[in-house]
């Protein structure tokens, strides 16, 4: 299939990042004020919704901007109890269980097709950071800030790279065999 991409961010540098795959439609854009009214088949969220303190308008414009029938397809971080210092640095406002999430997108007025847990294998090392890195409610530091950002550029090592995307074949294969009740995060398809 060839698909007509679009992507949005309100970062440039997220849009020059895009356009580095030859994604030629790049808006520069603010989630609570879309511009777009049935415009859109499929929209898809990947990490993105953690971050937004008005969830519920933001999810209500994209709603807004898929057309009759679409689909979003929506990622999160799940678990609260998996909350570390980690999601305080990336600017995370909260973790979601299956059903808090579902509860968000159906408030917009989708309807919801999947909603599952994934990398569930990765959840015992997501448990084991939240003990070594505690949030304890400090404010960010600017100096945290600057780590995050070159941790975003850095180059995965191959040799972990090939590791971890061998443990997400099997985390998949495990999720087809027994959907585990747990995992990193949350994987959702809902429909207009």
């Amino acid at each position: 299939n060839n698909y007509d991409r679009a992507v949005a961010d309100i970062h440039l540098r997220g849009l020059k990042y895009a356009q580095t795959y030859g994604i030629k439609k790049c808006h520069k854009l603010d989630i609570y004020q879309m511009p777009f009214v049935d415009e859109f088949d499929a929209v898809c969220l990947f990490d993105v919704i953690e971050h937004l303190d008005e969830e519920a308008l933001a999810l209500e414009n994209i709603y807004d901007s898929v057309k009759e029938q679409g689909k979003i397809v929506v990622t999160v971080p799940a678990h609260q109890w998996l909350w570390s210092r980690d999601d305080a640095v990336a600017g995370h406002k909260r973790r979601y269980t299956r059903q808090s999430l579902i509860e968000s997108i159906q408030k917009a007025g989708f309807k919801t097709v999947e909603c599952k847990y994934i990398f569930s294998l990765i959840t015992p090392l997501l448990a084991l950071r939240r003990l070594i890195r505690p949030d304890h409610g400090a404010a960010v530091n600017p100096g945290e800030l600057v780590q995050l950002n070159d941790q975003a550029g850095v180059k995965m090592n191959p040799f972990v790279n090939f590791l971890l995307s061998k443990l997400r074949a099997i985390d998949r294969l495990v999720q087809r065999m027994l959907p585990l009740p747990f995992g990193g995060s949350l994987l959702l398809v809902a429909k207009k």
